[in-house]
């Protein structure tokens, strides 16, 4: 049985890595742009769809 994964799990895995060798250093997390757009624009209409319907 395949197990499910995220397309960022290997990036991710490499910052703890580098923080498990090297404690002290700061890793910068920038979030994917375009994803986080999409996900923030669905959520409004989303939103708005809500308000709209209810009396």
């Amino acid at each position: 049985m395949p197990f499910p994964n995220v397309s960022f799990a290997d990036t991710s895995i490499n910052y703890r890595i580098r923080l498990i060798l090297n404690p002290e250093a700061e890793i910068p997390l920038k979030p994917p742009l375009t994803p986080t757009m999409i996900s923030i624009q669905a959520l409004l209409f989303l939103g708005a769809m809500f308000c709209f319907v209810l009396p």
